[in-house]
């Protein structure tokens, strides 16, 4: 997964009043969260990005997992500095090849920074801000942390990103109690142990900022690594687990978006993650340990509402969710792994309490 960081705007760029706190000369604003209302604001207002953080993963598990800080200012000496390695066809796959055989490689860009995670075998995947433009513009919120969960190990790890091309490592947030805790917190912070077993969750995935401050989480399994899908709630500021978001689950879990504005959260189902960690599935598996669903919650209740059945041609293993970012717009996407397939779906009218069409592209 891909974070692509911003450069600080300036009055310049937009008349929206939600850009004023950018013309602090107060030097810790200048990495606080772009409060700008609404993602939209936010695209039309905030300048390009400067670096993006890149999770990556150990697939011989000998070595941790990392996170890498790429330069993508096109001013800079390092800007994404490609070395012989991909000049060629040729090139790309001797560098895949020397990979298998776990030869010695030649960076393929530029990583002006890694910040490697305490343990082995995480599989960070997807990962998110701490807080983000949909937290209403509160002064006291700053995009500061990164929570990055992982697969394998069900540990979400939190980043500090205060100083946003060295970030740190901060801390452990959640974790089964069986992790190996002497791996905690190389930095000496304090730590927050909590057996996810004891919540019936596992396999962590998707990070989202909540309005409120909160941090979202969406989990995969239940306490055995069967399919399951529901959601857990940490604090922005302290990274502790407030509890799951919902009492009720649904039977596949993977990615989420919300719509505070429309009332609605929508999340995708990937598959059991006691099947996916043993890596290919088989055809009989379809349609029983992989989703083709797409599951809408009503946000106040936090009730399911409605199932959408994307079929087992087009639409197994439905995965990342988006949606268009002006808050009143109903329009989103999802993709399917084994489907190959972008579902287009809407709400079909202000009266209907969730959305009810979709279109196969």
């Amino acid at each position: 997964m891909i974070i692509i960081v911003k450069k600080k705007a300036s009055s310049m760029d937009c008349s929206n009043s939600h850009c004023e706190r950018e013309n602090s000369d107060d030097a810790s604003l200048k990495w606080d969260l772009m409060n700008f209302g609404d993602p939209w604001t936010a695209v039309k207002c905030s300048k390009k990005e400067s670096i993006v953080y890149v999770s990556c993963i150990n697939p011989r598990r000998d070595k941790p997992d990392y996170l890498a800080v790429v330069d993508v200012d096109d001013n800079s000496p390092t800007f994404c500095k490609v070395q012989a390695a991909f000049k060629s066809l040729h090139n790309y796959l001797d560098y895949v090849s020397k990979m298998c055989r776990n030869a010695p490689l030649v960076q393929p860009f530029q990583v002006v920074h890694r910040v490697h995670m305490p343990g082995l075998g995480d599989e960070v995947h997807h990962f998110g801000w701490n807080h983000c433009v949909g937290c209403r513009c509160d002064p006291n919120m700053k995009r500061s942390h990164l929570l990055m969960p992982s697969l394998h190990s069900n540990q979400i790890h939190v980043i500090d990103a205060t100083k946003p091309k060295q970030p740190i490592y901060y801390k452990i947030g959640l974790l089964v109690a069986q992790t190996d805790l002497s791996l905690l917190n190389p930095c000496g912070r304090r730590k927050e142990t909590i057996d996810l077993n004891e919540h019936n969750i596992s396999f962590p995935h998707t990070v989202h900022c909540l309005p409120s401050g909160k941090i979202m989480v969406s989990f995969m399994g239940d306490g055995n690594d069967k399919a399951q899908g529901n959601f857990a709630v940490i604090d922005g500021e302290t990274f502790e687990f407030e509890g799951k978001w919902s009492n009720e689950n649904a039977p596949f879990g993977y990615d989420f978006w919300y719509k505070p504005n429309l009332n609605i959260l929508i999340s995708s189902s990937w598959g059991s993650p006691n099947v996916i960690k043993s890596g290919l599935f088989e055809k009989s598996d379809l349609g029983v340990k992989y989703g083709h669903y797409l599951y809408f919650w009503d946000y106040t209740t936090k009730k399911r509402i409605q199932t959408m059945d994307l079929g087992l041609d087009d639409g197994c293993m439905a995965l990342e969710v988006r949606m268009c970012h002006d808050p009143q717009s109903s329009h989103g996407y999802v993709v399917t792994g084994v489907g190959g397939s972008i579902f287009h779906f809407w709400q079909e009218s202000p009266e209907r309490p969730a959305l009810q069409e979709y279109t196969v592209i």
